[in-house]
């Protein structure tokens, strides 16, 4: 038959083809060679030609050496696993990094080998790569079955300080029931031995996995406690306990402002928002309060998940009047008019006080003149005691003046020094701080602070001083006893 396919014809025809290019590939001509390159990897049996692209990883040519790392990360498999990862040292870290989410890439969307030897093949040239490598490392286990998923339960439980931060955002990657497990043993080994990466570990719970943050707020400090109380607000309040009764017993009222800041009533249910408000209203701390009732005056403009915005503003009129006008006052910003008030700030002029008239050594001068009796004129009755001399008043006047502007002028010119002095050293006390925490971390030790200080020219005096007044001010704190913290005004 004419329509009869020539099946070894075909296939003789496909292999010529492929030839071409492979010899194409080892062409001088630098036009020809790039040409065969880019054709190598949209060609339809591109996985036949893996061989030849691994054998270019060493070549010279930075284009082409490119060209086959991709071409081998989209083909790899079985051996050449192994080869790929080991030719990584004829590239940089960078271009490692390209090329493994190139793999993670094919294995997103063709999915991962499912013969457990392979599996279990590709773990173990992965596990050979860096840190710096992790996060992609990471997103690419997840789909290499139990091998991988035991690779990373190990590397979380066993050696969680070599864990990354970016790393920590890659467990979303992981299917459902083992990241919850995962993020389980995270907070838990975070907690023991690596707080530093809580605030990752915080960011990366969903509303399933947010319980295990509960070990956070009884074990932690109160900066992740308010982390933990933030990220439960933004989540939405959807019932008023759990863990939501637990962030409103804290004592720092810091961690239950922290929570009453970051609500979204969008996200949360009305029923929830009025039982917290119950507790917090009438809250021991004033900052605690202001924030509640802020927050009584927000439900009557903004809906939650479940309820409409009149019954909202009827159930919480009701309520909390007072507390709402009151937060109507403090709150420009929010609209009030819901309220059937207007809330009126009034703009207060200060006019310029009269200055009242002193009487001058000028006007001393000519009231004696006044009183002076002319030549030919004889002098009053009333004036015949005699009075004291007018000229040695006057000078002894304008001495007291000299000598009083003199003073003032001394003593305010002290005073501005001081002020300099001592801004001086609270700046220098301020950048010796910061500079000493990239060394020491969070907590400075005051020792070496103040040997610092004192090589600066600080007195111990003028050290004791300048902490007073920043301890005072709210800009530094003492963490322990012997150490110091810079405030996070960005909390």
């Amino acid at each position: 038959m004419n329509d009869q396919v020539d099946i070894a014809k075909l296939e003789k025809s496909h292999i010529s083809g492929m030839r071409r290019l492979i010899v194409s590939l080892d062409s001088p001509d630098p036009k020809t060679m790039y040409a065969a390159a880019g054709k190598m990897m949209a060609h339809e049996n591109s996985i036949a030609l893996l061989p030849k692209a691994m054998s270019l990883l060493d070549t010279d040519d930075a284009t082409i050496r490119r060209l086959m790392f991709r071409t081998a990360a989209q083909l790899m498999y079985g051996k050449y696993v192994g080869a790929l990862i080991e030719a990584f040292d004829n590239i940089s870290p960078a271009e490692r990094e390209q090329v493994l989410q190139l793999v993670e890439e094919r294995l997103r969307n063709r999915g991962g080998p499912s013969s457990r030897y392979e599996q279990e093949n590709w773990v173990q040239a992965l596990q050979r790569l860096g840190r710096e490598h992790q996060p992609t490392v990471l997103g690419i286990m997840s789909f290499l079955g139990r091998p991988g998923l035991k690779w990373v339960k190990d590397l979380v439980s066993e050696r969680i300080q070599e864990v990354t931060p970016a790393a920590i955002h890659r467990l979303n990657t992981i299917p459902n029931s083992q990241r919850r497990r995962l993020l389980r043993l995270a907070v838990e080994r975070a907690v023991q031995r690596n707080r530093e990466l809580i605030p990752y570990i915080i960011d990366a719970l969903d509303e399933k996995s947010l319980k295990y943050a509960t070990m956070i707020l009884r074990e932690g400090a109160w900066r992740e406690r308010a982390m933990v109380a933030a990220k439960v607000a933004r989540l939405g309040i959807r019932s008023c306990r759990g863990i939501v009764l637990d962030i409103l017993a804290d004592p720092d009222w810091r961690v239950k402002q922290a929570l009453l800041e970051n609500i979204d009533i969008s996200k949360s249910k009305f029923s929830a928002l009025l039982q917290l408000l119950g507790y917090v209203i009438a809250d021991s701390h004033a900052r605690v309060r202001g924030h509640a009732e802020r927050l009584a005056l927000l439900l009557g403009i903004q809906t939650c998940l479940d309820g409409d915005l009149e019954r909202q503003r009827t159930r919480v009129e009701k309520r909390y009047r007072k507390q709402l006008l009151r937060a109507a006052q403090h709150n420009p910003d929010v609209d009030s008019s819901w309220l059937g008030v207007q809330v009126v700030v009034p703009e207060v002029e200060l006019e310029p006080e009269e200055q009242e008239e002193g009487l001058s050594l000028g006007d001393l001068g000519a009231g004696a003149e006044e009183r002076r009796p002319s030549p030919g004129e004889e002098p009053r009755p009333e004036s015949a005691p005699a009075s004291p001399d007018v000229s040695s008043l006057l000078a002894a006047l304008k001495r007291t003046k000299q000598s009083v502007s003199a003073g003032t002028q001394e003593s305010v010119l002290k005073a501005v020094e001081r002020v300099d002095e001592s801004a001086a050293v609270t700046d220098r006390f301020i950048e010796t701080l910061k500079e000493l925490s990239e060394s020491f971390g969070k907590d400075v030790p005051m020792e070496s602070l103040r040997k610092e200080l004192r090589a600066d020219g600080v007195t111990d005096e003028d050290f004791e001083r300048a902490l007073e007044a920043l301890e005072r001010d709210g800009l530094v704190y003492r963490s322990g006893k012997d150490t110091v913290s810079y405030v996070d005004m960005e909390l």
